[in-house]
C-alpha cells in the first residue's frame, strides 16, 4: 500500500510569504475633506513578521493614510482606528505610491520587522484614509495598503514613534522654525524616518544632543516637498536614555496674508511631524514647543 504523505511540521518548511490588503472595501467618498476608518482586518493565521507595505491608492483622492495595529483577534466587526500606529504615508512628491520594504538583504535590514501574532502587539489592523475630494461630486474608491508577511519571527522587532508639534500657528508673511523639545526616556535604535507637513513646509529634521549637551549629527533632514514616505537611514542611529532631541520644521509663509494653523487640509493648514521606525525598546517624550523666526536663507 502507498504510504500516506505526512506534512512536515510548520517549523521545518522554511519561512512562507503571506499577503493581506487592508482597504476601503468600496464606497462613495463625498466631496470635501474626510478622515474615514476601515477595518478591522485580522492578520494571516501563520504570520509572524510584517515586512512590507505598499499603498494602492487613488492619488487624486487620498492625501495621506495611517495604519493602526492592535494585539489579538478583532473583538468587533466595527472599524476603530486606534491602537499603535505602524505605518504612515502621504502623496506629496509622488506620481505613483512608493512603499516600504523593511526586511531586505540588499539594504542590510534582513531580520528587521514588526512582530505579528501570539506574544506580539499585532493581531489585527485598521486603516485611516484622509480623503480630499475636490471633484464636487461623490467618487467611488477602493484605496488601501498591501501588507506582506513572513512565517519566521523577526530577529529585531520594530515600533513606530512620532515627534510632532500640536501647536502649529504660523504668522503671515514670515519664514519660521517650529521647534519641539523632546527627550529619550528609554534608549533604542532608529532605522528609518518619515517627515510630514504641508505646502508651506521646507526642511524637517531632528537635532540630537547627548546627556552633556554636546551636539550630534541631525536625523532625517529633508524637504517636506520630497516624497513623504518612510526612508531607511544609511546607518542605524542609537539614541541613549537621557539624550535630548529637537524637532525642527521650517515654513515659508512669505506669500501668505493670514495665520496658518494646524489642521488636515493641505491647502490651508499645516503639520509638523517626524516619525521614527525603531527598535521596540525606544521611548521618546516631547513637551515644550517654541516657534522661532528663521532667516530666509534657511527656508
Amino acid at each position: 500500500p502507498t504510504r500516506p504523505c505526512m506534512p512536515l511540521p510548520f517549523s521545518l518548511r522554511g519561512h512562507q510569504s503571506m499577503n493581506l490588503t487592508v482597504l476601503n472595501p468600496g464606497s462613495l467618498v463625498s466631496p470635501g475633506v474626510h478622515l474615514l476608518c476601515y477595518g478591522p482586518y485580522a492578520a494571516p493565521r501563520d504570520a509572524r513578521a510584517l515586512v512590507r507595505f505598499q499603498p494602492d491608492v487613488n492619488m487624486a483622492l487620498v492625501h495621506h493614510l495611517i495604519m493602526f495595529a492592535s494585539p489579538g483577534a478583532p473583538t468587533s466587526s466595527r472599524a476603530s482606528c486606534g491602537g499603535n500606529i505602524i505605518y504612515a504615508w502621504a502623496r506629496t512628491g509622488q506620481t505613483t505610491p512608493q512603499g516600504l520594504e523593511i526586511s531586505s538583504a540588499a539594504t542590510g535590514t534582513a531580520g528587521l520587522a514588526y512582530g505579528v501574532g501570539p506574544g506580539s502587539d499585532i493581531g489585527h489592523f485598521s486603516l485611516q484614509l484622509h480623503y480630499q475630494n475636490m471633484e464636487g461630486k461623490p467618487v467611488f474608491d477602493k484605496s488601501g495598503v498591501r501588507l506582506s508577511f513572513e512565517s519566521r519571527p523577526p530577529k529585531t522587532r520594530l515600533r513606530f514613534d512620532v515627534l510632532m508639534s500640536t501647536r502649529v500657528n504660523i504668522p503671515p508673511a514670515v519664514f519660521i522654525d517650529e521647534c519641539v523639545a523632546c527627550r529619550v526616556t528609554r534608549g533604542g535604535t532608529v532605522f528609518g524616518f518619515r517627515n510630514h507637513a504641508h505646502r508651506l513646509a521646507r526642511d524637517i529634521w531632528t537635532d540630537e544632543f547627548d546627556a552633556h549637551g554636546a551636539a550630534k549629527p541631525s536625523i532625517g533632514r529633508l524637504s517636506a516637498q520630497e516624497p513623504q514616505i518612510i526612508r531607511l537611514l544609511p546607518k542605524p542611529r542609537s539614541l541613549a536614555e537621557g539624550e535630548s532631541l529637537e524637532l525642527h520644521c521650517l515654513y515659508n509663509a512669505s506669500g501668505v496674508d493670514r495665520p496658518t494653523r494646524i489642521g488636515l487640509d493641505e491647502r490651508s493648514k499645516e503639520m509638523c511631524n517626524q516619525y521614527y521606525l525603531s527598535t521596540s525598546a525606544l521611548r521618546v517624550e516631547c513637551d515644550g514647543e517654541v516657534a522661532a523666526p528663521s532667516p530666509p536663507a534657511n527656508a
